[in-house]
């Protein structure tokens, strides 16, 4: 018998990616100031082997019906299991002062439809910038807004109501900058989660605050990171330097956090099943320009961690 509590893990990882929600860095439209970027390959996620073999978009389904999203996407004639392709979120700053984010959903939707509700709803105020429709949507919670507007198969939204305009009409969109579009081209393109980001001078000074990472904090350039799901999931995080002492020096201290980890399962009681077999699968690497993180679950791991919870659960 499956493990339910693995079935549940697995399904809540899609649910996340769907709520949240990998192309090619040349094929992706983005802010030329943009400093960071998440793709989510949806399409890919939800064809790969591991999510049909494990029925995860039923049990998905049923744990995305409890957020909050999921009531805005009904409204809207939305099932983000049927009709987004991909998801790619971009940030410049900090959105907390006057830093923008943006995120473009890709796919096969009505939008006349959705416009139409969104017009009809007492909640959504409805803005014209330059011609293009915006529509205003609160946040649960208070304090945050976020923009919407529609373009042809894409749904745009922003923190802020101008720049959510441009994207629509594809004046705010282009190639990115010279520095991410370099760490964008160090990806494989083959990820169904890809993760860049530039570590700009801000991010220095926070980790030259810490004396363990001060000395190669300078040396960093940007962190790169992946998520392949087929019949199993491969994870990597990989942090580019400026040379390759810097790279070594990274490894060293990745090396550190990795037996410390070790030692700590073995002697911590009460653990998830298959904690510590997750914990040794982790591997740490470098060459001459990054070093990184990894982690490959493959089909006999996750049986395995399956054992692992049936056993406990007898």
């Amino acid at each position: 018998m499956r493990s339910l509590t693995m079935r549940r893990l697995l399904a809540a990882g899609l649910a996340v990616l769907i709520g949240l929600s990998a192309r090619a860095a040349d094929d992706i439209k983005l802010p030329s100031d943009a400093e960071a970027v998440v793709v989510v390959n949806i399409k890919s996620l939800l064809d790969s082997k591991l999510v049909k073999d494990y029925n995860l978009v039923t049990a998905a389904k049923g744990l995305l019906k409890t957020q909050d999203a999921a009531k805005v996407l009904e409204a809207l004639g939305l099932d983000p299991f049927t009709d987004l392709d991909s998801l790619v979120i971009t940030a410049q700053g900090d959105p907390s002062k006057g830093g923008r984010v943006l995120i473009l959903a890709n796919g096969s939707f009505d939008t006349k439809k959705i416009a139409a509700t969104a017009e009809k709803s007492a909640d959504i105020k409805v803005h014209k910038v330059a011609g293009t429709a915006v529509y205003e949507v609160p946040v649960q919670g208070g304090g945050v807004t976020i923009y919407g507007a529609l373009s042809d198969r894409q749904l745009v939204f922003s923190n802020d109501k101008e720049f959510a305009a441009d994207c629509a009409t594809g004046k705010g969109l282009g190639k990115p900058g010279k520095a991410l579009k370099a760490a964008l081209d160090k990806l494989s393109g083959k990820e169904t989660v890809a993760i860049t980001a530039l570590v700009t001078d801000e991010m220095k000074k926070a980790l030259a605050a810490n004396e363990q990472v001060a000395q190669v904090a300078e040396k960093l350039t940007a962190v790169t990171g992946g998520v392949t799901v087929t019949d199993g999931v491969e994870m990597i995080v990989r942090g580019h330097t400026a040379d390759e002492k810097a790279a070594n020096t990274i490894q060293f201290y990745l090396v550190a956090l990795k037996l410390g980890a070790n030692a700590l399962v073995e002697k911590q009681k009460g653990l998830p099943p298959g904690t510590k077999t997750l914990v040794k699968a982790i591997q740490v690497g470098a060459d001459k320009s990054s070093a990184w993180v990894s982690l490959k679950i493959t089909p006999e791991l996750i049986k395995e961690l399956q054992k692992s919870g049936d056993d406990k659960d007898k």
